[in-house]
């Protein structure tokens, strides 16, 4: 599907976020203003409201013949002095005394905090202290809480950044969605599904961007289509040399036999005998070659498993496999409950080499364990026989390797190991080889990932079909 090339340009949807965002500071500013002057009505006195009520006093305060200290607002200090300027009355600490003494004289001034007013009354001066800060109506809020600026200005800040967090993350949560359908199809792509449909988005970079995974897809799409091909004509080809060179083989096969049975010198008994040995040897590498071809062809079948019946059913094909060869299986499965994703067919076939490996190479009884590791079943195969080499524990799961002499002999070609790995990796587990510790042997560990809740492994699995087609 052609992912249509519309959508708003970035550089707009960035005005817009932009736009918004002035939007939002100056709806923040708005309501810091009607918060202040909500707070400001109910809990705080403004820097100029004791001056405003000693002003609206003024009359009441130079009148009359006594002074009355009670006409003064709260928080305001006073100083009364005679004509000659003596102290008549005050509650003025003495350093404020001093100050109001040199204001009375010319050369005082006030300060950010507080200042001064002289009034003439007819017994004298009175000199007037009062602060010109903002402050609070209530006692417990002076003492515990920063200064109504300091707060007011904190409102104004948490209300400005809160607007801008909110609409950063709005705007955000919008491109994630827009950028969703890249994400999808990188996520599809990278498991090489790609029979999906690619969606568009309302950006139109990222719309260009969607068009050039989609030829992507598409390119990826014929590249794996025509290795497909070459992969299946390969397997043709394999398939067709394998079956034509039993015909040749079976008829030299059948005249060395009719050789053997006549009267022959010694000399010709021997080259009877390689030819044989050889036409044998052919017939084992055919046959070996036919069980190549037959793997690449597998189907996987999925299904549910139980842990439980799965563990015991590979214990008892273990057994049963080597009571066949004569040998005594030593088994212990302890698994409790769990499910697993598999084909039981293909996670048989791998249990069946391995044990055919074990059996193959030991010396002594076979073991077969069956345990959890974390959040995945471990099935293990050990034998007693001479162990694997140190290049064998890196390379025995490779295709044909038979460099291992401790472990290769005849009808050996490297296959079964190999194909084990490749069953357990598409099931999103894995083959691991090792020697034991006590004594020689060696020990072959399968992993399987179980399956969570939501049904879905515990371990990313890739497709199984996709590890077949490696074979």
């Amino acid at each position: 599907m052609a992912v249509k090339r519309q959508g708003r340009p970035l550089k707009f949807i960035l005005f817009q976020y932009l736009l918004s965002t002035a939007l939002v500071l100056v709806a923040a500013l708005g309501l810091s203003l009607i918060a202040v002057t909500f707070l400001s009505s109910r809990w705080m006195v403004p820097a100029n409201e004791t001056e405003n009520q000693i002003l609206q006093r003024k009359s009441q305060l130079i009148s009359g013949s006594e002074f009355d200290p009670q006409l003064l607002p709260s928080h305001s200090r006073y100083l009364l002095l005679s004509p000659e300027g003596e102290i008549l009355q005050t509650d003025m600490e003495p350093e404020l005394q001093e100050r109001a003494l040199e204001f009375h004289g010319g050369g005082g001034m006030a300060t950010p905090s507080s200042s001064f007013m002289e009034l003439e009354r007819a017994d004298g001066s009175l000199i007037l202290n009062y602060p010109v800060r903002a402050h609070y109506k209530l006692p417990w809020m002076e003492a515990h809480l920063p200064g109504p600026n300091v707060m007011l200005a904190l409102l104004v800040l948490l209300l400005c950044l809160g607007g801008v967090l909110w609409i950063t993350l709005l705007w955000g949560r919008k491109i994630t969605g827009e950028m969703a359908p890249i994400f999808r199809a990188s996520r599809e792509i990278g498991r090489q599904n790609l029979d999906f449909t690619l969606e568009s988005s309302q950006v139109a970079e990222f719309n260009e961007l969607l068009e050039g995974l989609e030829e992507l897809r598409v390119a990826l799409g014929d590249a794996l289509r025509e290795n497909w091909l070459r992969e299946e004509e390969r397997r043709n080809g394999i398939s067709a040399l394998a079956h034509d060179l039993k015909t040749p083989l079976a008829v030299i096969q059948g005249n060395g036999q009719l050789l053997q049975a006549t009267e022959l010198s010694r000399e010709q008994e021997r080259y009877v005998a390689y030819i044989l040995k050889n036409v044998q040897r052919l017939e084992d590498y055919s046959r070996a070659l036919r069980a190549m071809n037959e793997s690449l062809n597998l189907e996987p079948s999925w299904q549910i498993l139980e842990v439980g019946d799965f563990a015991e059913k590979m214990a008892d094909l273990a057994g049963e496999i080597a009571a066949a060869r004569g040998v005594d299986c030593l088994l212990r499965i302890q698994v409790g409950e769990g499910k697993l994703r598999g084909d039981l067919q293909l996670l048989t076939r791998a249990v069946e080499n391995i044990v055919a490996n074990g059996l193959a190479y030991g010396r002594g009884p076979l073991e077969f364990h069956g345990e959890w590791q974390g959040k995945t079943l471990k099935l293990t195969v050990v034998d007693h026989g001479p162990g694997f080499s140190p290049q064998a524990l890196e390379r025995a799961t490779e295709q044909f390797y038979r460099g291992d002499e401790s472990r290769s002999g005849g009808g050996h070609y490297g296959m079964g190991l190999y194909i084990a790995r490749q069953i357990l990796e598409g099931h999103g587990g894995g083959l691991i080889l090792k020697n034991l510790q006590e004594g020689p042997g060696g020990v072959v560990e399968l992993h399987l990932p179980l399956l969570e809740e939501g049904g879905l492994p515990t371990t990313s699995s890739q497709n199984i079909q996709g590890k077949i087609d490696k074979l």
